[in-house]
């Protein structure tokens, strides 16, 4: 459970739980997931964190096979692949949605509006890029567009042939 007195999420848990093999992995809005086996003490550590350069948001961890794939938003708009044992990480990925055209003025947020899911022998995502404008200089943002993407990737990391597929 989150309430470990060694596990304290820095940022507040956000995402719902993906469980397998008696572990749970869960992620944070500072862009940290953890790797929990409520098998042991309450005062034992996770098992690993694995930091991102994203916040979680509203997206779930997917477990496929030996390996959990996240998609944190806000900053990067990389899918991860992270090895479940912690000592095969060097097989771990990163994924990087292809970010749609946009002046150079504009200001994005990306937004994972999905959680990754696994669909035959890819994983697929919806990921939403807010685009930002001041216009007059007054730090209040006076345009905005949004714009929403489906994604999907191999097992490998590679785009699907049909991906980003504009949604609207």
């Amino acid at each position: 459970s989150m309430s470990r007195t060694s596990t304290k999420p820095a940022g507040g848990p956000s995402s719902s739980p993906a469980i397998s093999g008696g572990r749970v992995y869960i992620g944070c809005n500072s862009g940290r997931y953890y790797c929990i086996d409520p098998s042991l003490p309450d005062t034992a550590p996770p098992v690993w964190t694995f930091q991102t350069a994203g916040s979680v948001r509203l997206s779930s961890p997917l477990v496929a096979g030996s390996y959990v794939y996240l998609l944190p938003g806000g900053s990067d708009n990389l899918l991860y692949r992270v090895h479940t044992d912690s000592g095969q990480w060097g097989t771990n990925w990163t994924s990087a949605a292809p970010e749609p055209p946009l002046a150079p003025d504009w200001v994005t947020t990306r937004r994972p509006v999905s959680s990754p899911v696994l669909a035959g022998n890819y994983i697929v995502f919806v990921m939403r890029f807010d685009h930002y404008r001041d216009t007059d200089g007054d730090w209040v943002n006076d345009t905005v567009d949004m714009k929403e993407y489906l994604f999907a990737v191999d097992l490998n990391g590679a785009p699907a042939p049909w991906s980003p597929f504009f949604l609207g």
